[in-house]
């Protein structure tokens, strides 16, 4: 779920007066993905917004919300993605012997610990519920009240090294005040670290954000020294719009803020969320993805890097709408996207229909994506007619064509290959989960 925010702009006319330079990443050394045929997930249960993860032990793991009352779903593959069974969480208890009831179905992220702890968590507006299982989605403890209260799309995420697992955070914002990253540690208890997190701390307020109504944070990651970083829209940048960066150093109570300095003069960042990931290295690399709404003919796929000192240039990687990404290897990342280049059409998801807009899933690759001006492979298609007409993009303000939700997401497996969840529409108003596998081509590992 995704409120949209108000704030009142002339963007009609900043989209037609405001010059916007664009670097086009050039092509990659990186070979051609190839895609096995989808495979679907569970189509007795309809969802939309599916993420996408893969544990250590290499198990992967889709979740995704179907609408309040909820709860959420989760899906494990032993297989590599060949098939999926439901894992719940379903009605869980709030410890060995309680009877706490996890309701949700809003929004629904899912992380992992280097052991293979799985940690979830799914909105229900007044709060979030949250659940932890402690082998692989057969049992769950759960309980209702997450995070801070009245909030809206909350992420999780979990510390990828061993020697602190259990360390795990969450972010989301609360309705009218700002973003909150809230901290769980483990505890010498019966109690899961991930099912309480005693303490939530602002992270950024909403007048810091220029912000009037309500914009969700993106997604949040942390790295292997520890250290989580977040991103959200800002109001602040030369076209009214822009991108926030939080860090959270590992064992700090405390977050530190500044901006995707190539992303400042992006456009509207309530269209969809800004996206970032870390690679596999101990280093302060990170990615970041966003969709530009340049125009209502022209809305690109941009992405940027931080080599831990200096932003590269942002480069158009492609044209559409919820864009997302995963890294490995420093430097190499993939993205994945809704698109309907290949049906000619490059604008505005919204108007989709009047274009007759076939939409795909697509997908880049760039093995340099820490150089100055990162380079990416020519999009190809991961999975081809998903949707068709219109994709609204106005979160709970759309009354049809919302059956994508407000994103896909891509993960990679141990090989680095890349595995990507998205939604097919085969009727209106029911979106049905499918999981497509990279099997040629260059990997990210």
């Amino acid at each position: 779920m995704r409120l949209r925010r108000f704030l009142p702009r002339l963007l009609a006319l900043t989209y037609l007066l405001i010059p916007t330079a664009c670097a086009i990443a050039a092509p990659s050394l990186a070979a051609a993905a190839t895609f096995a045929p989808p495979v679907a997930v569970d189509d007795s249960r309809p969802a939309s917004e599916p993420g996408i993860m893969v544990d250590p032990l290499g198990r992967i793991f889709v979740n995704a919300p179907p609408g309040l009352p909820g709860p959420s779903y989760v899906w494990r593959s032993d297989d590599g993605g060949s098939t999926f069974v439901f894992a719940g969480p379903g009605t869980v208890g709030a410890s060995p012997g309680g009877t706490g009831v996890v309701i949700g179905g809003g929004d629904s992220n899912l992380s992992a610990d280097a052991t293979g702890n799985l940690y979830f968590i799914d909105l229900w507006l007044g709060n979030s519920s949250t659940a932890v299982s402690l082998n692989g989605g057969i049992n769950w403890f759960g309980q209702p009240f997450g995070t801070v209260p009245i909030q809206d799309r909350p992420w999780v995420a979990a510390d990828p090294v061993a020697s602190r697992a259990g360390n795990v955070y969450s972010v989301t914002e609360q309705l009218g005040t700002g973003i909150f990253i809230s901290i769980a540690k483990p505890l010498a208890s019966t109690v899961p670290s991930g099912l309480v997190y005693p303490v939530s701390v602002l992270e950024v307020s909403d007048a810091d954000r220029g912000l009037v109504g309500t914009a969700p944070a993106g997604p949040m990651v942390t790295n292997q020294k520890g250290d989580t970083y977040n991103v959200y829209s800002v109001f602040t940048g030369s076209n009214g719009s822009g991108i926030g960066l939080s860090k959270l150093p590992n064992g700090a109570l405390t977050t530190s803020n500044s901006q995707v300095t190539p992303a400042m003069s992006a456009h509207d960042q309530t269209q969809a969320f800004p996206v970032i990931a870390v690679d596999n290295a101990a280093d302060d690399n990170l990615y970041v993805v966003w969709t530009d709404p340049i125009s209502a003919a022209d809305w690109e796929i941009r992405f940027a890097s931080f080599n831990g000192s200096t932003w590269s240039n942002a480069v158009t990687v492609g044209y559409g709408v919820y864009p997302w990404i995963t890294a490995d290897g420093a430097g190499k990342v993939d993205i994945g996207w809704y698109s309907a280049q290949r049906s000619g059409y490059t604008g505005d998801p919204n108007n989709g229909a009047a274009a007759h807009a076939v939409w795909d899933v697509d997908f880049a690759q760039s093995l340099n994506a820490l150089a100055a001006t990162p380079s990416f492979t020519a999009a190809v298609q991961a999975a081809t007619a998903v949707k068709s007409g219109n994709i609204c993009t106005g979160g709970t303000s759309c009354s049809a064509d919302r059956e994508l939700g407000d994103f896909m997401s891509i993960a990679h497996d141990a090989a680095g290959n890349a595995l990507l969840s998205y939604v097919e529409v085969r009727q209106p108003g029911t979106g049905l989960v499918r999981v497509v596998a990279q099997n040629g081509g260059s990997a990210i590992k």
